[in-house]
């Protein structure tokens, strides 16, 4: 009795108090949005089509000698599973920010916002705060996968770590500019 009354307890708390309002609300909507659980579920069905590829066609054995973040290359040259988490995480998840942003300008919840005792930076922040942490939570849930590339099929890790950061950073950039 005493386990369901901590799970109530943590289902309605289920995001830290310290973030602003407009951010708490945003990752609410978009958590359960079509936009975000479809991308989800297809990148983990594909994360596990393109490991397997690579380790069918040798090509996780091979490494690349460029390295560095924010290196576009380095993901293209480093097999289907970069290609295909930079697809998701840096282009299909920021920009279908966009289209929740056209939704919103459309129905007019802009002003509903403005509205609020809420500034339009923290505004702005929210919405990219939020935008950014959907391609990083889409990112995290892939981690096993570049575990497995690195253990079973020899990958460096400083090339794994090269090309997260270019996902991570690149989702960064692009979903600021989706939302300016």
């Amino acid at each position: 009795m005493k386990s369901l009354f901590l799970l109530e307890a943590f289902w309605k708390n289920d995001l830290p108090e310290g973030f602003d309002p407009m951010t708490a609300k945003e990752l609410r909507q978009s958590l359960r949005r079509g936009s975000f659980v479809l991308p989800f579920l297809a990148i983990q069905v594909l994360a596990l089509v393109a490991m397997v590829a690579e380790f069918r066609t040798g090509h996780a054995a091979a490494s690349s000698d460029s390295t560095g973040a924010l290196n576009v290359w380095l993901l293209w040259s480093s097999g289907p599973f970069w290609m295909v988490v930079g697809l998701i995480c840096m282009i299909f998840m920021p920009l279908g920010g966009v289209m929740l942003m056209g939704q919103e300008l459309e129905e007019g919840n802009h002003e509903l916002l403005l509205l609020t005792k809420l500034n339009r930076w923290k505004v702005v922040f929210g919405k990219f705060a939020t935008l950014w942490g959907l391609s990083v939570i889409t990112f995290i849930s892939l981690m096993p996968y570049v575990v497995v590339r690195y253990l079973v099929g020899g990958i460096e890790w400083w090339h794994e770590a090269a090309c997260a950061a270019t996902v991570l950073g690149g989702s960064a950039m692009i979903g600021a500019g989706a939302i300016g």
